[in-house]
Formats: C-alpha cells, structure tokens, sequence
C-alpha cells in the first residue's frame, strides 16, 4: 500500500470516528434534555439500550397530558444520504372507532397514504386550513377530533409538523431531533389531544355522585377504554361512547327487571316529543329540554338513549336522561298499554 493510499485509509477512519464521537455528543445532549425534561413533567425517561455505537433511536420517554399517555421518540427513516431524523409523540386513541386522518404542512414534501376515499378536506378554521392539508375518509368526524385548542396549538407551535391517525394510534412528528422544551410541550400537548377526544366529557360526567369511573390504565400502546356507570336507586345505567363517521356517539342503557313493549320517540330541543311513547311516562317537558334531540327506544328489558353524533352531554344532561330512565322504571306495567 502506498503512502497515499495508507494517508486515505487513516483519515477516512479518524472522519469515521470523529463523525460517531460527534452524534454520540449530540444524543447524549438530547438524553440529558429528555431526561430532565421527563422529571419535571412528572414523566418517565427510558435509558438507551445497548452500546453507543450501535443505537438508533436511543432514548424515549412517556409523558402523561389530560389523562392521555403520550410516548416521545426518535423515528428514522431511510438510510444514508436520504436518512431523515424525527422526534415523534405518539398516544393511543382513548374511545373506540376513532377516524383516520393525515395532516401535514401545506407545501411539505410527505409521503402520502393515500387510503381508499381520502380526500383533501378544510376543517372550517379558515387560519389553520390556510397552513395544512387535510386527508381524511371522514371529514365530519374529523372536524371533531381536531379541537379549536388543538388546531391553535398545531398552528402557532407546530408549523412544519405532520399529524396522523390510523384510528388507534395517533402519531405526531416534526423533522429533526426536538431539544426545545416548548415544542416537546406542544407536540405532547397535540397527540394527546388528538387521542383523547372525549375523556374530559367523561371525566366531569365522573364527579356526578352516582358515578362509577373506571379509568383507561395500562401503558401507553395497551390502554384500556374508560368505563363509566350511573348508579340511581336499583338502576344502573352504561354510558357508551365511541366514534362514527359522523362525529363521536354517546348514548346510555340499562336493563330493567319487567318486560316493557317495544316503543320509540324523537326528543326535540324545546322537550316536545314525538313517538309511540305515552307523554304522561315522561318527565315534565323543561326537563326533556335538556335532553333535546335525543332518541329514546324501549325494547323488552332494554332501554337505550342515544345522542345525536358530535354532541357529548354534559353532567346536567346526564341527571335529565337518569330522571327519565328513573321515571319509565316507576310507571305500572299498564301505563305502557
């Protein structure tokens, strides 16, 4: 071997070696970021595994926001000179049948999935729609989902962010590894609410004293759905709540011990009700008004209330709908004749 070839060699190692020392300097800098980071927002930090030279995406950490676990990596892409850096937060959606969605910068070069009937949608946020492209099955449902404080905070904060949903997971990414406390803030902050629509409905629903609130527990990526119940008396009644194309459902049951016909009635916002339902089983109309455009069935032991989709009654809407199932319960079996 040559003398140049051997000086090649030799500084091609020491470039390879510079360059590694160099990115474990950079990881280690952002691992102690992540790390205190994690602390002071009550989070977990999860160490790197294996040797320096041989990690990839290093750390992560889990931070919970609103309820809502959200897990904070790095995600890499390709390979060599087309290799991309993400920091990515990601959380998994806290109510069932959740939409798919994908929203990215207006302008940015992303790869599409471009999933059977998506189209190119606006949310009706004139500012946020100006910035970013939304690719969506669902446009009503996805309006629903995407809060006015979760749009803000894409908007202000994330600019050049992509957000999307497979409607299990929700993922939320930006290029280039986030050291940046307030940004970390504001990705957390838009995956988590993106998956958990809906739990704070659940959560002020779960401070009425005949509540049962079983929370979603579990980490990140196996959360368990929240489970609610209303307990008046000998009823116990199940509030449902999961998501449809039209925007999120909530509706409440409950089994009776007799056996009842089957009816049907229509609750309009002023508490008039049309239907096969007898007016005189009901509750006074100031009180249906509370409960307006809900639909009431009654079937065998079974009686459903559903709530028109996109709406999630508050706690005093929710009293209504037990006065209601409360009075059905205490009339004569005649009165249903």
């Amino acid at each position: 071997m040559s003398a140049a070839a051997a000086f090649a060699v030799v500084a091609a190692v020491a470039a390879t070696i510079g360059i590694s020392l160099w990115e474990r300097q950079k990881r280690e800098e952002r691992e102690d970021v992540w790390r205190r980071y994690a602390r002071s927002r009550g989070g977990s930090f999860d160490e790197p595994q294996g040797a320096w030279l041989s990690r990839t995406g290093g750390a992560a950490m889990e931070i919970e926001s609103g309820g809502v676990p959200v897990l904070v990596d790095i995600h890499v892409v390709g390979g060599g000179k087309s290799q991309t850096v993400y920091t990515r937060a990601r959380a998994s959606v806290v109510l069932a049948d959740a939409p798919a969605f994908h929203v990215y910068a207006e302008g940015l070069l992303a790869t599409l999935n471009k999933a059977l009937g998506a189209e190119d949608v606006e949310l009706g946020d004139p500012e946020f729609d100006g910035k970013f492209v939304v690719k969506c099955a669902a446009p009503q449902a996805v309006r629903g989902v995407w809060a006015k404080a979760v749009r803000d905070t894409m908007r202000t904060s994330l600019s050049d962010a992509e957000a999307s949903s497979d409607g299990r997971t929700v993922s939320v990414r930006v290029v280039g590894s986030v050291l940046d406390t307030a940004k970390l803030d504001a990705l957390i902050a838009v995956a988590a609410g993106l998956a958990g629509q809906g739990l704070a409905q659940l959560i002020d629903i779960a401070a009425l004293p005949s509540a049962r609130f079983l929370a979603p527990a579990g980490p990140w990526d196996a959360r368990s759905r929240p489970q609610l119940e209303l307990v008046d008396r000998d009823l116990t009644i199940k509030l449902a709540a999961r998501g449809s194309d039209e925007g999120l459902r909530v509706s409440l049951s409950t089994q009776i011990a007799r056996t009842l016909p089957q009816m049907a009635a229509a609750i309009d916002a002023s508490g008039h009700v049309k239907g096969d339902v007898p007016p005189d089983l009901l509750p006074p109309r100031r009180d249906l008004a509370r409960i307006g455009g809900a639909q009431l069935s009654i079937a065998g032991k079974a009686l459903h209330l559903r709530f028109p989709p996109g709406r999630f009654p508050g706690p005093g809407p929710i009293e209504a709908s037990i006065e209601l199932f409360v009075a059905l319960t205490r009339k004569p079996e005649s009165a249903f004749r």
